[in-house]
């Protein structure tokens, strides 16, 4: 006949704010599993890092709900925080087949077991203790019996795998212990050596604050990350020694190379400080260290590349400033003239530029000279028509100069309307034609030996 199982009952209580009591009344099993690991989980989201599991009134639990606890003792203990039971242990599941009678619970306060369930002794042994700490199941009787000792093998098993270090945080531990050999060492690789030529402690200081950023890093399990907030410091650091390697004439792969470098002699200590561990954990702690190593690598780089973006958009902005002179032609009179491709950022320079220039020299008229420019599209046309725009609105007329041929076949064809502006063949034109407003004649000089009246 089935067994009929009670509903799960779970409710959370908060001691403190970072503690979460969480008590637990039904059969914790395969079917009641999901709801128990939804509430575990809601608390971990709500910051909760200490959780007391009360399962006094747990009849069975089985491995479902064991793997829950193991992976919420996981989760907690890289917050860090704790995870204990407070319980009697409970007991395996009852067997239908020893005496075929229905087991039925009623709701939570009423319980009703069956005579094939397994319940404490009243004022049996209540104690809270830590997860690596749960005893096994006690000895029992009939079918059921087999099921606990396998069962408590299992636990045990699990606690066993709980209690070990991950292999991150075996090499974080490491890395500390031998954080003054580690930094000793990488002063002799070239990378430190060439970098820190002042002297050979300048070099030493520099490798024990990497080492203290890798040992932050495999701390919090975040190996792969270059993201990660133990880098945050030492960025500034890594990005100096490599832009100096990099000014010392070596390529990207050569600075990765000489990062590579430093993983041998940290490999070594590590192999010879793990010499007496089982071999599978000494493999898998030399392969936290290289991905640990790999992803200083990456971060390095990155760190390079980024500063020598900004080193190059900082030196572009500085052509394009130089790019764009304004000259004083005449009083009340400046000029830019234009060389090469006209693009938004450039246009925006030019704007600035001559505006700033018209305040300082206040000018009553601007020519913007575009001979130098190649071609003449909508693009440019707007940029130019934007910066007309904004010259009249500080008082100043705008000449368009250096309108060659095929320039004025171009514009025709694109259908731009220029009407607005002023626009002349040439530099000397515009100028002529700005004199000639401001009220200046231009005369010839009198030929050699002619009679002044």
């Amino acid at each position: 006949m089935p067994i009929a199982q009670d509903p799960l009952s779970v409710e959370v209580t908060l001691p403190r704010e970072d503690v979460a009591l969480v008590t637990v009344e039904g059969y914790l099993d395969v079917d009641t599993a999901t709801e128990f690991q939804h509430h575990l989980a809601n608390q971990l989201h709500h910051g909760r890092r200490h959780f007391l599991l009360d399962l006094s009134e747990v009849p069975f639990m089985d491995s479902s709900g064991m793997n829950i606890i193991l992976r919420v003792y996981q989760e907690a203990r890289e917050l860090p925080g704790s995870v204990h039971i407070i319980s009697p242990t409970p007991r395996g599941a009852p067997d239908p087949r020893s005496d075929g009678r229905q087991h039925h619970r009623a709701g939570v306060g009423q319980r009703r077991r069956g005579a094939g369930a397994r319940r404490p002794a009243p004022g049996g042994p209540v104690r809270a203790r830590g997860l690596s700490g749960t005893a096994p199941p006690g000895p029992g009787t009939g079918p059921g019996a087999c099921d606990d000792e396998e069962e408590s093998r299992q636990v045990q098993e699990h606690e066993a795998d709980a209690t070990q270090a991950s292999p991150a945080r075996e090499v974080g531990d490491f890395l500390r212990r031998r954080r003054e050999q580690v930094a000793q060492r990488w002063a002799d690789e070239p990378l430190f050596r060439t970098v820190f030529t002042v002297s050979r402690d300048e070099a030493v200081d520099a490798g024990r604050v990497i080492v203290d950023a890798l040992a932050q890093v495999a701390d919090a399990q975040r190996i792969e990350d270059p993201d990660a907030a133990g880098f945050t410091g030492v960025r500034e650091q890594l990005a100096r020694m490599g832009a100096a390697r990099s000014r010392a004439g070596l390529s990207t792969t050569q600075v990765s190379s000489e990062l590579a470098a430093l993983l041998p002699p940290v490999e070594n200590l590590l192999v010879a400080d793990l010499a007496q561990e089982d071999p599978e954990r000494r493999r898998e702690c030399a392969t936290a260290l290289s991905v640990l190593m790999g992803t200083l690598r990456l971060v390095t780089m990155q760190t390079a590349l980024s500063e020598n973006q900004a080193l190059i958009d900082r030196q572009r902005l500085q052509l394009l400033e130089v790019a764009t002179p304004v000259i004083k032609l005449w009083d009340g009179i400046v000029a830019v003239p234009l060389i090469g491709t006209l693009d938004s950022a450039r246009s925006q320079v030019v704007m600035e530029t001559l505006l700033n220039a018209v305040v300082d020299q206040h000018a009553r008229f601007a020519i913007l000279d575009i001979t130098g420019v190649p071609t003449v599209d909508s693009l440019v046309a707007q940029h130019l028509m934007k910066t007309v725009a904004a010259a009249r609105l500080m008082g100043a007329e705008c000449v368009v100069s250096g309108i060659r041929p095929a320039i004025a076949q171009t514009i025709v064809h694109l259908g731009l309307d220029l009407g607005t502006v002023k626009t002349r063949a040439s530099l000397a034109d515009a100028l002529g034609y700005c004199l000639h407003e401001l009220g200046a004649n231009i005369v010839n000089a009198p030929a050699e030996g002619a009679v002044r009246r």
